[in-house]
């Protein structure tokens, strides 16, 4: 008797132990169950540089109603033509915005588009809108021609090398990478042009229209602009001058779609070398070509020749006037000069944030001790100011100070 109630005080608490042990556990897999309700799930996150969702994940996202086969094979074939035609916009557009491929440029809008086959640049590619229906004329001209091809043979591709390519895609495919919020819906893809073919379309348009007055002895060096819709305006402003412009390493691409849009395409008719060095402005070629044309006029007028009247060069570099000036260049208002006194100007435009840098400032001191013949004066211009502000915005700067220059020479 003793020993069954031994045993039995001994077996009570190893019950409870295992009791609280099943109770712990259910509890505790209760717990563990409840709180995988408030574990997110994983999130599948599609890669907006797509462009599109591939076919595969489109069609899963068809409705119930097109569960006829006829419909939803059309439905396929479309979503797969979407999704292939945004990769290819994707890739094109990304090669020229990486300067992968620096022999094309996108040029966004009907307006740009009609003047780029106007100047006769080569369309290779054409991406539309979906939904777009409008066109300007000689972009209608082009897709009622391929519509007339497709129409006479449905498998026409564009084989010819003198034919575009025409291609359909989303609105939140052109949205990636256009300039603006709300696409124009038309971007076109054509090859850039060369300075040479630049130069001879402008005498071709010189022959054809006589402009309003001859372009201005001018050159405008820019000095690391990085803002593209500043730049696209100093290009419209050299091109209403008839000036040419050199950009160094640190400027922005000029055939960016941005600065495209902000010069309203006068890309195409401003004479531009890009990637210049400034630490060697003597080597660059239009720079060089000036120094040994003036060099040789005064030459000529040392051996009692007839030389023209406005000799030398005169290099003036837009500044703030905040501040000295280490290299001791002397400021003055932009009025206060006569530029047309000069055969040549050159106008250097500092960046938007640090202005002029010091080596172009170096430079410039530099080329007039050793072309002291040649270059008559080195000055800063400054614009004179109202109110307490630092500066104008480059651009605004630029058409100031430029058409003063250009006003000089006309009168």
């Amino acid at each position: 008797m003793l020993l069954n109630r031994c045993a039995c005080s001994l077996s009570m608490p190893v019950l409870k132990l295992v009791t609280e042990t099943r109770t712990n556990s259910f509890w505790w897999k209760s717990i563990t169950r409840h709180m995988a309700n408030f574990v997110r799930t994983p999130v599948r996150v599609y890669d907006p540089a797509r462009g599109e969702l591939s076919a595969k994940q489109s069609i899963a996202k068809l409705p119930a109603s097109k569960k006829d086969a006829a419909k939803q094979l059309a439905a396929m074939t479309e979503i797969q033509k979407f999704a292939e035609a945004g990769e290819i916009f994707r890739k094109m557009m990304g090669d020229i915005h990486t300067s992968k491929n620096k022999r094309l440029i996108a040029l966004e809008g009907g307006k740009l588009v009609e003047e780029a086959l106007k100047y006769g640049l080569r369309l290779k590619t054409l991406f539309l809108l979906k939904s777009l229906k409008e066109f300007p004329e000689r972009i209608k001209a082009i897709v009622d021609k391929q519509q007339n091809l497709e129409a006479d043979s449905p498998s026409y591709e564009s084989t010819s090398i003198r034919e575009p390519e025409i291609i359909r895609i989303k609105q939140s495919t052109m949205e990636l990478w256009s300039s603006v919020k709300t696409p124009p819906g038309i971007i076109g893809i054509f090859d850039r042009p060369t300075e040479s073919y630049k130069a001879e379309r402008t005498q071709s348009d010189v022959n054809d229209v006589q402009p309003e007055h001859a372009p201005v002895p001018l050159t405008v060096v820019l000095d690391n602009i990085r803002e593209p819709g500043n730049l696209g305006s100093i290009i419209r402003t050299a091109a209403g001058i008839g000036c040419n412009v050199l950009l160094s390493k640190g400027c922005v691409d000029a055939w960016d779609m941005k600065a495209l849009r902000g010069g309203d395409g006068a890309q195409l008719f401003v004479p531009m070398s890009a990637d210049v060095d400034l630490e060697t402005l003597y080597r660059v070629p239009q720079l060089s070509d000036l120094l040994t044309s003036n060099t040789q006029s005064i030459q000529n007028e040392n051996n009692d020749t007839l030389v023209p009247s406005k000799v030398g060069i005169g290099i003036f570099l837009a500044d703030s006037g905040c501040g000295s000036d280490k290299f001791g260049l002397p400021i003055a208002p932009y009025t206060s000069f006569k530029y047309s006194d000069f055969s040549w100007v050159i106008l250097i435009l500092g960046g938007e944030t640090t202005g002029l840098s010091d080596t172009v400032r170096k430079e410039v001191v530099n080329l007039q001790k050793f072309y002291p013949d040649v270059i008559k004066t080195v000055s800063r211009v400054t614009i004179p100011m109202s109110k307490p502000i630092d500066s104008l915005n480059v651009a605004n700067a630029f058409g100031i100070i430029g058409y003063e220059i250009s006003r000089q020479y006309m009168t």
